[in-house]
C-alpha cells in the first residue's frame, strides 16, 4: 500500500492536478507537492474527477482536522497528512483563499489552526486573514509562533463590537502563543492600530492587554475562552 506521494518541480500546476485526479491514494499516506510557482491549490490538494468535473470524495478529504501556515524561505509546499492540511512557503491570499471557499465541506471540521509568519510578499492582512477564519467555523485552538498577533488580534474582531452571530472562530476555546526570542520579534512598530487610533509597539505587555480584552469580549457575547498560554524564550 502506498505510504508516501511526493511531487517536485513539475512545468505545470495544471498536469500535477490531472495526474493526481487519476490516482486511488490511500486515505493514510502522505502527500507532499512543492514547487516554485505552484496555483490551483484546490484541485491539487482535493483532485477534480475528469468525468463528473466534481472533487473526489476518497475517505480521508473529509477528516481533516488540523491547519497548518508555515514560513519557509525558498520551495513553495502544499500538503496533507495525519489529518492536518499543511501550507508552507510564499503563497498569497489569492492563491490560499480559494482552497478554504471552495470546499467548507472539508473545512469546517477543522479544530486546529497554526499561524507563523508568512514571507514578506506574501504576507496576509487583518482582513484576509479574517476571510479565511470564516471558512473555519469549528475551530477551537488557535496557535500562532513568532506571529505578530496584532494583526490577528484585529482579524479575531478585537476593537469591534461583536455579536454571536458575527463573531470569527465561534467555537473557540484555546489560544496559544509563542515566541522563540523576545528580540526581533517584539519590537517592531505594528502595522495596526488600537480602537483609539493609536499606533503602539508589539511587546509582552500589550499581547497579554490583548488576551485579556479578547476574553472579556467572547465571555461578554457567550463564547468565552478556557484556555490561554503565552510563551516567551528569552535571549539569555
Amino acid at each position: 500500500m502506498l505510504k508516501s506521494l511526493e511531487i517536485g518541480d513539475w512545468a505545470s500546476s495544471g498536469d500535477i492536478a490531472y495526474f493526481l485526479a487519476h490516482l486511488v491514494i490511500p486515505g493514510t499516506a502522505k502527500r507532499c507537492i512543492w514547487g516554485k510557482d505552484l496555483k490551483y491549490l484546490s484541485s491539487i490538494l482535493f483532485p477534480v474527477d475528469p468525468g463528473t468535473a466534481r472533487t473526489l470524495g476518497r475517505g480521508w478529504d473529509i477528516d481533516v482536522r488540523q491547519v497548518n501556515f508555515t514560513a519557509a524561505k525558498g520551495q513553495n509546499m502544499i500538503g496533507i497528512y495525519n489529518h492536518a492540511v499543511f501550507i508552507q512557503g510564499g503563497f498569497n491570499f489569492l492563491s490560499i483563499y480559494p482552497l478554504f471557499r471552495d470546499h467548507p465541506r472539508i473545512f469546517e471540521r477543522v479544530e486546529k489552526l497554526c499561524l507563523t509568519p508568512a514571507v514578506a510578499e506574501a504576507a496576509l492582512t487583518a482582513d484576509e486573514y479574517r476571510l479565511i477564519f470564516a471558512t473555519l467555523p469549528n475551530v477551537q485552538h488557535l496557535s500562532m509562533f513568532d506571529m505578530d498577533v496584532s494583526l490577528i488580534f484585529q482579524a479575531l474582531g478585537l476593537f469591534e463590537i461583536l455579536t454571536p452571530h458575527d463573531v470569527p472562530f465561534p467555537e473557540l476555546k484555546a489560544i496559544t502563543i509563542r515566541y522563540s526570542r523576545s528580540k526581533g520579534h517584539l519590537d517592531a512598530t505594528s502595522p495596526t492600530r488600537d480602537f483609539l487610533g493609536n499606533k503602539y509597539k508589539l511587546s509582552p505587555l500589550s499581547i497579554v492587554l490583548g488576551l485579556v480584552k479578547l476574553s472579556q469580549q467572547r465571555a461578554a457575547i457567550g463564547c468565552p475562552l478556557t484556555t490561554l498560554l503565552l510563551i516567551f524564550k528569552l535571549d539569555i
